[in-house]
């Protein structure tokens, strides 16, 4: 009866100390982007070409921290970006040229899905480890011409798995640190690197509010499809710990 008391005070333990949290999240990004979606001719820029830039992303993130180090995450962020600009060299997309002076409305939907897991070592106060994120991305672009009535789409998905670390750090109970970063090389399938660090201060033990910067850089190819994904900016949160 003593050990069944003492095994459910241990578990018990064990179960508050580990950390389930949510966090919506507010992106100012800087977008530099890049496409090239027939397999031949100059890549389009997005910034300089069709005058797409930066915009604000939400999003949404969930992760599960346990006792014993190990830490899983999946978050979420969809954001549509467009453009309307005359165009001052000739753009080829989907079999439609765009020639010099051309006024070309632009929009492109970017989606990206990750799961993420790490296993820090270290004590309460501070953890670090490996961590491996498989990112999913989801990219679709429409390029019109209104006075030609012309009008092109394509689009491009490939995950992407990055190896990387993970730290976690608790220096007082209502602050904490945390960043992630990874990359990796495909060869012909291209490659990514996407790293981030942020800050939480916890006014109530189980809400935060909180800063970050995340830098995030994909470069699929695949069927003859090749991009450029470029996000860079700080982030808010807000999230609540249970």
């Amino acid at each position: 009866m003593h050990k069944l008391a003492l095994l459910f005070l241990f578990s018990a333990s064990a179960f508050a100390e580990s950390v389930g949290e949510i966090e919506f999240r507010h992106w100012f990004a800087q977008s530099d982007h890049k496409l090239n979606l027939d397999g031949f001719g100059p890549d389009i820029h997005l910034k300089s070409d069709l005058g797409i830039d930066k915009d604000k992303i939400p999003g949404v993130r969930l992760e599960y921290r346990s006792t014993g180090g190990s830490s899983h995450f999946v978050d979420f962020f969809t954001i549509k970006q467009s453009g309307d600009k005359v165009v001052n060299r000739t753009i080829d997309f989907k079999g439609q040229t765009y020639t010099v002076g051309t006024r070309v409305q632009s929009d492109l939907k970017t989606k990206n899905l990750r799961y993420g897991y790490a296993y820090r070592f270290g004590s309460d106060k501070f953890r670090i480890g490996p961590g491996v994120v498989v990112s999913a991305v989801f990219l679709d672009g429409t390029l019109a011409a209104p006075a030609l009535s012309r009008t092109s789409k394509g689009d491009i998905q490939l995950p992407m798995p990055l190896v990387g670390l993970s730290f976690f750090s608790t220096p007082h109970e209502r602050v904490s640190f945390s960043g992630n970063f990874g990359g990796i090389k495909l060869g012909q399938y291209g490659s990514g690197t996407d790293g981030e660090i942020q800050g939480r201060v916890y006014p109530h033990k189980n809400v935060s509010f909180g800063v970050g910067y995340r830098s995030l850089r994909y470069a699929p190819e695949v069927d003859n499809k090749s991009a450029v994904l470029r996000f860079k900016g700080a982030f808010f949160s807000a999230g609540v710990r249970f």
